[in-house]
């Protein structure tokens, strides 16, 4: 193993930036001399000395290429130090500094300015399909709200690519991090901290030279410092680089003093006095970027707005920004289009040569924004609502405009240069003579300007349903004959379809057009050709629920009901999956059966009686009328050399006999085995132990799906310290590291699963639960386990004090809030009841909360999960309209808890009975329907359960 020591006389800015030079060049040479692994040796050295340098990282990638290590060339590509790296070249892992939530730091005075947000989205008006680039699939953009840390000798390491912040004990905060945290840890140990005296305020965010990130992911956080009530002029120093005029002019025009500002010194960590830090971050990504601008919260355009907009101008304009002064991403023929443009009353400006307020007042009088993708349209937060944006794509594509438009509510229109199409806009390639991403983000774009000018002017004058532009991909001219065929004319729609089937091969993003073919195919009620596009659909995206539900639809128009049913609830009907999955050829084996495999028993399985819930109605809804609950027993799996495939919905697991253990494995093992194709596993070395489970970015899922099998690991004898890595999908939420961080899990031992999902491993551990969707499957053992981990150990404290009445609103959620909430809340309030939103509560201050409570009303929701932290005497009363599980119930009776449930309606509860697949394919509408909550039949209620 190679270590890399940094020479201490080496550590100044001059020295540094010498031997960093040096380092390159000779690693440039090495591998020109084809001495790879000698080149990786030093470039690992080069960036030990400056990890900002991510173009060593591109050159390191080049030379993982060569090497056909595919999935190091794309991490080094992405910013990402990959772990047989890392292990090699750092000691990351023997790092003293740990990794905590922000609000856990004793030194932090957090500071709360704006709650976690939603906004859906809708797909672009555009020329063409914008599905097929992966960056327009996303259904909503969600901010992960926004805080202020206050921080007594805190201490930052920011490079321009990588973020640091440590508290005053040497913790690493978990939400501030991006890049690489513990090989910067690794580095900065090696170098003399520097020191920042007064109260200093950390700024800066990658790519901050570039308007778009200035003015989208930097000064927003200058409003966060208002909300949490801290003046600019307590402020010592601000942290954050500023050469460019925009960012001066916009500083001062903030009331920031030009002369408090220092850039960031990245030759070792700077410790303050009091370092400020506001949490603001706009992507979806932690160590790398990911999702650029669908992290955007909707009050960030509102905010920059009101800052700088300051026209009192009725004229209104139509402008077509240039980028001209650049000089890439040019449309070919600009002066052709301009000409013609200003025919049409457009003025071409180039916004450079324009203050940022003359910017911000030039956009507010827009009635039309046309402009190839770039920094100048970050400029159009400052339109009014309507205004049309039209944004002109070569072969760079990010969503970030698409994502503001709609927070903005600008009338967006996404136009696409054809004949890139099919190939989407892969952010990395592993594959010499493929076009860089530097590369194709400054590419001018080969637009044909008749083609653009005709779909300009349809936005005025809109073409019929069904008309096709000249120079479209062929694909897309298949689709819209397809969506043109006239019902009845069977002949036309098999043709239609034969040349759509022909146009999809070997298209990268294929299951977005199958699908939409699918449902083309339902809309003129030919079943089979659904059916036929639906599994197409989920032979290349086996996760995909949608497929299932349009399968079930299909298979519903050809009275195949039962099978529709099974469809309905994300199951796979026999006949479906010999008919084409060949399902029947599919080897299986049970874990009993298997000689590779070892069963480490956690609990045995176990029973116990069930009574029915508290209600006005006479008999239980037949989701609460099972009479008793049979907990399946929990074990641990251990098997060596075994292969796996996660995609967050289907868990498939095969012994080293390729035997599909069957008993363990979740989903549809055979329509994985068909997606695989000649895919090849990626190699994971030592311990590897699976967490992921369907639904785990849940509240409810992730504390009794997900955090159990740590648990049931430790139970079953193996330490999760010896564990190398852990499967998880996505973490979305500040719970989950919460809860992860409390039960000692590192963090840095997290392999989040997104783009890979097949695997092969040394040794694999399948700690297993028995609970499911519903909550049937769960254990007395697990409320005992939640209760240690999450409460103290006094809190036998609770049962002495005065016990509060909770009313638990989702009246910031996105589903199943009360219509008339005030009105419920001012009649709860009069009977003793206190309104309390979770969303803002650490999982230890729910905890606590819960366990001070007589009372729980509230919407059935995840946060019912938290009555498991009740005592036994509490009374839990659940609210539901058409949607409802036996989960609370469930856990209600393992903690001896009174549980009643109220039906939010004016009459008896309609719906289906669970044997009609109708039931089914109405669940996503009645899980998400809002209440109606009748209060004479509430108080009739409570005066049952003698609550008053």
């Amino acid at each position: 193993m190679t270590i890399l020591a940094i020479d201490p006389d080496a550590t100044c800015s001059s020295a540094t930036h010498h031997l960093h030079k040096c380092l390159v060049a000779e690693g440039s040479r090495l591998a020109k001399a084809n001495q790879p692994r000698q080149a990786l040796d030093t470039l690992f050295r080069a960036y030990a000395l400056r990890p900002g340098a991510t173009s060593v990282l591109n050159d390191i990638a080049e030379i993982y290429t060569a090497l056909e290590e595919p999935e190091s060339a794309t991490a080094c590509r992405r910013g990402v130090i990959p772990e047989s790296a890392e292990k090699r070249y750092f000691n990351s892992k023997s790092s003293t500094k740990r990794v905590i939530a922000s609000r856990r730091s004793g030194k932090n005075h957090y500071r709360r300015t704006h709650r976690p947000e939603s906004v859906p989205l809708k797909l672009p008006k555009s020329n063409s399909n914008p599905r097929l680039h992966p960056e327009f699939r996303a259904e909503k953009t969600e901010s992960r709200g926004s805080f202020v840390s206050m921080l007594d000798n805190g201490g930052f390491w920011f490079d321009g690519f990588n973020t640091v912040i440590v508290d005053g004990d040497q913790q690493i905060l978990q939400e501030h991090i991006k890049g690489n945290a513990h090989v910067v840890c690794d580095v900065a140990r090696h170098r003399p901290e520097q020191f920042i005296a007064g109260t200093v305020c950390f700024l800066d965010a990658r790519s901050s030279s570039i308007y778009y990130h200035w003015l989208i992911d930097v000064l927003p956080k200058l409003a966060l410092l208002e909300e949490a009530g801290i003046s600019l002029k307590s402020i010592d120093t601000f942290v954050v680089r500023c050469n460019s005029n925009f960012q001066k002019q916009t500083l001062s025009h903030l009331g920031v003093p030009l002369e408090r500002i220092v850039a960031p010194w990245n030759d070792g960590l700077n410790r303050c006095s009091t370092l400020i830090v506001p949490f603001l971050k706009h992507d979806r990504g932690d160590r790398f970027y990911n999702g650029l601008g669908l992290g955007m919260a909707q009050w960030v355009p509102t905010w920059l707005k009101s800052a700088f907009v300051q026209s009192t101008s009725t004229h209104i304009s139509k402008v077509y920004v240039t980028r001209a002064s650049r000089g890439t991403r040019l449309p070919v023929d600009e002066d052709k289009l301009i000409e013609a443009l200003q025919v049409r009353g457009f003025s071409c400006v180039s916004l450079e040569t324009l203050t940022v307020i003359e910017q911000a007042n030039l956009m507010a009088t827009a009635s039309t924004v046309i402009a190839p993708h770039g920094a100048g349209l970050s400029n159009i937060t400052f339109c009014n609502p309507g205004t049309r944006i039209v944004e002109i794509f070569g072969d760079y594509v990010v969503p970030c405009y698409w994502a503001l438009s709609t927070l903005s509510e600008l009338d967006y229109h996404a136009y696409f240069v054809e004949k890139k199409m099919p190939d989407g806009n892969a952010k990395t390639t592993t594959t010499k003579g493929v076009q860089t991403l530097a590369e194709r983000r400054s590419q001018n774009i080969e637009l044909d300007v008749d083609d653009f000018l005709a779909y300009i002017d349809q936005l005025e004058t809109p073409t019929p349903t069904g008309a096709v532009m000249r120079g479209r991909h062929p694909l897309m001219k298949a689709l819209d004959n397809l969506k043109g065929v006239p019902k009845g004319d069977s002949q036309g729609l098999a043709t239609a379809f034969n040349i759509c089937r022909s146009a999809s091969n070997d298209i990268h993003y294929a299951h977005v057009l199958y699908h939409e073919m699918g449902e083309i195919a339902i809309h003129h009620k030919q079943w089979s050709i659904a059916e036929e596009f639906a599994v197409k659909t989920l032979k290349k995206l086996p996760s995909s629920g949608a497929a299932l539900k349009l399968l079930g639809t299909a298979l519903r128009g050809q009275d195949r009901l039962t099978e529709a049913a099974i469809c309905h609830r994300y199951g796979l009907p026999p006949s479906i999956s010999k008919k084409h999955f060949d399902g029947d050829e599919l080897r299986t084996v049970n874990s009993d059966d298997s000689e590779q495999l070892s069963q480490l028993e956690a609990y045995p399985q176990h029973e116990m009686a069930l009574q029915s819930p508290i209600s006005l109605h006479e008999d239980p809804p037949w989701e609460l009328s099972q009479t008793a609950l049979h907990s399946a027993a929990a074990n641990t799996f251990q098997l060596n050399n075994a292969t796996f495939w996660y995609d967050g919905f289907n868990l498939t697991i095969w012994d080293s006999n390729n035997n599909v253990i069957s008993d363990i494995s979740r989903g549809f093992p055979e329509i994985v085995q068909s997606a695989l194709g000649e895919k090849r596993p990626k190699t994971l070395a030592g311990k590897t132990c699976i967490l992921g489970n369907r639904n785990s970015s849940n509240y409810y899922h992730w504390m009794n799906d997900i955090l159990p099998r740590l648990h049931v690991l430790k139970r079953s004898g193996i330490n999760p310290h010896n564990i190398d890595q852990f499967i998880v999908s996505p973490l979305r939420h500040a719970f989950q590291y919460e809860t992860l961080e409390t039960l000692g899990i590192d963090l840095s031992k997290l392999y989040v699963i997104e783009s890979e999902h097949y695997f092969q491993c040394e040794e694999l551990l399948v700690p297993t639960y028995g609970s499911n969707t519903l909550g049937k499957g769960q254990a007395r053992w697990n409320p005992e386990f939640l209760n240690a981990a999450f409460l103290p150990a006094n809190a036998t404290q609770f049962l002495n004090t005065p016990k509060d009445r909770l009313y638990i609103s989702r009246h910031q959620s996105n589903g199943r809030s009360a219509q008339n909430e005030e009105e419920l809340a001012l009649f709860l309030t009069k009977r003793g009841f206190r309104r309390q939103y979770l969303e803002d509560l650490t999982v230890a201050e729910q905890a606590r909360l819960f366990a001070g409570a007589s009372v729980i009303l509230g919407a059935h929701g995840a946060g019912l999960s938290n009555i498991v932290f009740c005592q036994a005497d509490a009374t839990v009363i659940e609210l539901y309209e058409q949607h409802i599980a036996p989960c609370f119930w469930l856990i209600s009776e393992m903690t001896g808890l009174r549980h009643a449930i109220h039906y939010c309606g004016t009459e008896p509860r309609q719906g289906f009975t669970p044997g009609d697949e109708r039931y089914y394919e109405s669940a996503d509408q009645r899980r998400n329907s809002n209440l109606y909550v009748d209060l004479p039949s509430l108080e009739t209620l409570l005066e049952k359960l003698q609550i008053t």
